[in-house]
């Protein structure tokens, strides 16, 4: 997805916080994915740094990438890589929800 940067799971995260939160994202972008009944995919015509051809999608008129980035699974593209490693503060948008997930059954 275009509007959105996510974690990278396992093998390419760089530290275990990271493959966790990739492996939230995914839970959260299938459960959203398996309840739609409309599915639109819209392709930018470029490509990511791995290479992966992007798109904005829609699940029945709803942006998940948006979802994920509201519930902090997720942070919007920025000119510089979001370190999913370093340590989390108040100061860090949406700290607070990430780490209560990331302690969440604990």
């Amino acid at each position: 997805m275009v509007n959105v940067t996510a974690p990278q799971p396992a093998p390419h995260a760089h530290c275990a916080a990271e493959a966790l939160g990739a492996r939230q994202a995914r839970l959260r972008i299938r459960e959203l994915a398996q309840g739609a009944r409309k599915v639109t995919v819209i392709p930018t015509g470029s490509r990511d740094d791995h290479n992966r051809a992007l798109a904005t999608v829609y699940l029945d008129g709803v942006d998940p990438a948006q979802v994920l980035i509201d519930e902090g699974l997720a942070v919007a593209p920025q000119t510089e890589a979001f370190d999913w490693c370093a340590p989390m503060s108040d100061t860090i948008a949406r700290g607070k929800h990430i780490a209560m997930l990331s302690m969440a059954g604990s």
